[in-house]
């Protein structure tokens, strides 16, 4: 990336065993971070959103399901990006956009995201390509909102997944 004239976020490289630098790395940042494999495919293993290092821990075992090298990066604000590499050469990128629900006062947050599912299978790709599916990311943003999947969202409010 920096060859390709693309700025590199500060991140320290470490080993899923030795969690130390990273920990080290969580206290200085003063801000949410990602963790991530090293070597990552198609964003598996990626854990953002997160200043605690209770929920670095979690994230932490999530990542080594790839890898046993890990990396620790602040987190950017703003849209993620993932860019699809090929022997160097960009072939695509592609924008993520955060899943959100609008609560109806007596529905879960687990029953919303089924709901919300359906209508995107019915919409055939009309209504977001991909399905809100329940991962770390999803559970460390309802935690941090104070939330849990069978929390009920009073009519309207939302609920914004920040991974």
């Amino acid at each position: 990336m920096a060859a390709a004239g693309l700025s590199i976020p500060d991140h320290v490289e470490f080993d899923v065993r030795e969690p130390a630098p990273a920990l080290e790395f969580l206290e200085r940042a003063g801000c949410p971070c990602v963790v991530k494999p090293a070597r990552n495919r198609g964003g598996h293993g990626t854990t953002a959103g997160w200043k605690r290092p209770p929920s670095f821990m979690r994230a932490r075992r999530n990542a080594a399901t790839g890898s046993t090298r890990l990396l620790i990066e602040r987190q950017a604000m703003g849209a993620v990006y993932r860019a699809l590499l090929l022997d160097g050469k960009l072939l695509d990128v592609v924008r993520s956009v955060p899943g959100h629900l609008t609560g109806n006062g007596s529905s879960t947050i687990e029953d919303l995201i089924f709901a919300e599912n359906e209508r995107r299978v019915r919409a055939k790709g009309a209504a977001g390509l991909s399905l809100l599916g329940v991962n770390l990311d999803m559970i460390l943003s309802l935690e941090h909102a104070g939330l849990t999947l069978s929390s009920v969202l009073p009519a309207g409010a939302g609920s914004r997944s920040e991974s």
